[in-house]
C-alpha cells in the first residue's frame, strides 16, 4: 500500500483549514486516514499562518516510506522535519546584470587558427565557382 503525507481540507467555503494526514495514495483527498499528523491555517492571523505538526510521527511514517506531497515537502523543509527543498532551476545571480562584475581574465585561445582556414576556404569556394561558371558554358 504506497502511503502519501497530504493536505485534507476542511473549512468553508473561502475560508480553507487543513489537516496534514498519512493515507493511501489511492484514496479520495477527503477520504479515509491512516494518522493525522497536525494541522495547517494557510489563512494569516497575527501576521503569520499556523502550522502544528506532530514531529515524532511525521519522521516516523517518513522513515517508513511515505512520500510527502508538494505542499507537506515544503512544510516539512520549513520545520526541518526534512531539509529545505531545493528547486532545480535555481536563479544563476540576484545581481542585475548591469551591477555584475565580469572576470578580466581573457577566455583561454584557441587551438585552430580560424583566420587561415577561413581564408583558403573562401578561396576555395571562389574556384569551385569559377569552375562551374566554365562548365556552364
Amino acid at each position: 500500500m504506497p502511503v502519501r503525507i497530504r493536505l485534507q481540507r476542511f473549512g468553508r467555503k473561502k475560508v480553507p483549514f487543513y489537516r496534514i494526514v498519512s493515507c493511501d495514495s489511492r484514496s479520495r483527498r477527503d477520504g479515509k486516514f491512516l494518522e493525522v499528523l497536525g494541522t495547517y491555517d494557510p489563512l494569516i492571523k497575527n501576521g503569520q499562518k499556523e502550522v502544528r505538526l506532530n514531529i515524532d510521527r511525521c519522521r516516523y511514517w517518513l522513515g517508513v516510506g511515505a512520500q510527502p506531497s508538494d505542499v507537506v515537502q515544503r512544510l516539512f523543509g520549513q520545520f526541518g522535519v526534512l531539509p529545505p527543498h531545493v528547486h532545480k532551476r535555481q536563479r544563476q545571480s540576484s545581481i542585475p546584470k548591469n551591477q555584475r562584475e565580469f572576470s578580466t581574465s581573457a577566455a583561454a585561445p584557441s587551438t585552430i587558427p580560424t583566420h587561415k582556414y577561413l581564408s583558403d576556404a573562401i578561396i576555395n569556394q571562389n574556384a569551385a565557382w569559377a569552375i562551374s561558371n566554365l562548365l556552364k558554358k
